[in-house]
C-alpha cells in the first residue's frame, strides 16, 4: 500500500502546539501583522519564565473590563472625551468629542516627567509668572514670558500680587486629512503651556487635546450653495461647545487648585495666542478668506 508524507499523530494533545494553532488562525482571520505572532509568543514567554504570572494568576479580562480596571486604578476616568451633538444651520448634527481642560491641564502639571526644571522656560518663575530681573535670557526676545503681550496679560488675569499661578495656554487647531479625496477630515484642537520653553513645546508630549470636530460638508455635494458666512457661523457653533469647559472654568469657581512641583496654588486660565494656517485663521476670525478673488480691497472691508 501507498503511504502517505503526511504525519497523522500530530501532537494536538500538547497544549502549547494547540494554542498557536489557535493563535495563529485568530490572527489570520482579523489580517493582523505576520509580526504580531512572534510578538505575542515572546511576550507571554517573558512573563511565564520570570514567574510574573503563571496558571494560578491568569484571571485575564476583556479588552472593555481591562481598559475600565486601568481608568480605575490610575484615576484617568476623567481623561476621557464625551461626546455631544451640535445642531447645524440646515438642521444635520455633527458630533464633536469634547475633553475636559481642567483635566488635560491636569496631566501636564502634575506629570513629573514633563515638569522638570530643563522643560520651564529659562528666566521664568513658575508660580507667579514674572521674570527674574537677573537672567540674561530676559534682556531680549525668546521665549513667550518675554513678548510685549505677557505682562498686560498677566496683570489683567492674576493681577499684580503675585498670590496665583498664571496657566497660560497656546491653542491650536488644523484640518487634517485621513483619506486621498478630503471626505474623512477632522479638526483637532490642540493646546500647550506657555511656560514649557520652546523645544518642550516643539515636542508632542507636551500637548492635550480640547476637541475633534468633524467634517462639517460630509455628505454635501460639490455644488453645496450654501453661504459662506452660514459655514463659518456652523464652525463658530462648534468652537462655543469646544471652549465651553473654559468658560465654565472661569464663570464658577475662578481658578483651579491644584499641587504643583509639590506646592498647593490656584491657578487662572487664559488662552495667550492662537496658532495655526491662514486659512484656518480666517475662519475662526471670521475673515474673508482670499485667494485673489476678493470683491475687497481687504478682507476686513465691509
Amino acid at each position: 500500500p501507498h503511504k502517505s508524507p503526511f504525519q497523522k499523530n500530530v501532537p494536538l494533545t500538547n497544549g502549547s502546539f494547540s494554542f498557536q494553532i489557535d493563535l495563529m488562525d485568530l490572527l489570520q482571520r482579523h489580517k493582523a501583522d505576520l509580526k504580531l505572532h512572534d510578538e505575542i509568543i515572546n511576550l507571554m514567554d517573558s512573563y511565564f519564565r520570570s514567574g510574573k504570572l503563571d496558571s494560578n494568576d491568569m484571571n485575564l479580562l476583556s479588552r472593555q473590563r481591562f481598559i475600565k480596571k486601568v481608568e480605575e486604578s490610575f484615576k484617568t476616568t476623567g481623561l476621557k472625551p464625551i461626546h455631544e451633538n451640535v445642531t447645524l444651520s440646515d438642521g444635520s448634527k455633527a458630533t464633536i468629542s469634547l475633553f475636559d481642560i481642567e483635566y488635560m491641564i491636569l496631566s501636564l502639571l502634575t506629570d513629573e516627567s514633563l515638569m522638570q526644571d530643563k522643560n520651564i522656560a529659562e528666566g521664568y518663575n513658575l508660580f507667579t509668572g514674572s521674570a527674574y530681573d537677573n537672567n540674561q535670557h530676559n534682556n531680549h526676545y525668546g521665549e513667550i514670558h518675554t513678548g510685549d503681550a505677557w505682562k498686560p496679560a498677566l496683570n489683567r488675569f492674576c493681577g499684580n500680587e503675585g498670590t496665583v499661578m498664571p496657566i497660560a495656554l497656546i491653542v491650536f487647531g488644523d484640518k487634517t486629512y485621513t483619506d486621498l479625496h478630503g471626505s474623512l477630515s477632522v479638526t483637532p484642537i490642540i493646546f500647550t503651556l506657555t511656560l514649557f520653553n520652546s523645544s518642550a513645546r516643539n515636542n508632542p508630549s507636551f500637548w492635550r487635546p480640547l476637541a475633534y470636530i468633524p467634517n462639517l460638508s460630509h455628505g454635501k455635494a460639490k455644488s453645496d450653495k450654501t453661504q459662506s458666512k452660514v459655514k463659518v457661523q456652523d464652525e463658530h457653533t462648534c468652537l462655543a461647545l469646544v471652549f465651553r469647559s473654559l468658560r465654565e472654568l472661569h464663570q464658577s469657581r475662578r481658578g483651579m487648585k491644584m499641587k504643583v512641583k509639590g506646592k498647593f496654588v490656584t491657578g487662572i486660565v487664559w488662552i495667550h495666542f492662537f496658532i495655526g494656517d491662514t486659512a484656518g485663521n480666517n475662519t475662526w476670525l471670521a475673515h474673508y478668506n482670499g485667494s485673489g478673488k476678493l470683491k475687497r480691497p481687504y478682507r476686513d472691508c465691509e
